[in-house]
């Protein structure tokens, strides 16, 4: 039994590598390293409310396409956020999506360069915020991202693979949450 499953499992590998390698995606899963050049810099602020806003600038010379997926810049939840209260993390409430699917033109930002795009977002609309507790918020998130400006017009419904990817993180906001009072450090100091 455990032969026949190792052969089916080498099988859908086989085959998986074999279309990759037909459709010119095979560089995508294999050569898809971290970039040791910046092209970006991420931050994120957050008041004492729980609204947050995330900052994506462009430092780069040229536009880029940003896949919002993984980010802050998701319009259905935002992502790439580590999210502690009292040293624990922090699962994100509701229905996890777990169909990945392949992106589209209208799942990318495009940042022109020098450009910053932000989005502000409502953290306690997608974690527990409401045990008294020290809370902290931080970026942890992979940037994926593509040269150039992702139009609609030229490829509508065809799949996009960013070729690109950077590793963001931040120094962590920090919230203490004592009943109903509210106050907001960082990095362990007052502001």
């Amino acid at each position: 039994m455990m032969k026949v499953m190792l052969l089916g499992e080498i099988l859908v590998w086989s085959c998986l590598v074999i279309v990759m390698k037909v459709n010119g995606d095979d560089n995508a899963m294999f050569d898809h390293p971290v970039d040791t050049k910046r092209n970006f810099q991420a931050s994120i602020e957050c008041l004492p409310t729980f609204v947050c806003d995330f900052q994506l600038k462009n430092i780069g010379d040229r536009p880029y396409s940003v896949l919002k997926k993984n980010t802050p810049l998701n319009e259905l939840s935002p992502s790439g956020l580590k999210v502690t209260r009292d040293g624990k993390t922090l699962e994100k409430s509701g229905v996890p999506v777990m169909k990945r699917e392949d992106p589209l033109c209208h799942n990318f930002e495009v940042v022109a360069a020098g450009a910053t795009v932000s989005k502000k977002f409502d953290l306690s609309s997608e974690y527990d915020t409401t045990i008294p507790g020290k809370y902290t918020v931080a970026l942890d998130m992979y940037l994926e991202y593509m040269l150039g400006r992702v139009s609609c017009k030229y490829a509508p419904g065809k799949p996009l693979i960013p070729k690109q990817l950077e590793h963001h993180s931040s120094p962590a906001v920090t919230f203490q949450v004592v009943g109903k009072m509210l106050s907001k450090r960082k990095l362990g100091k007052q502001m």
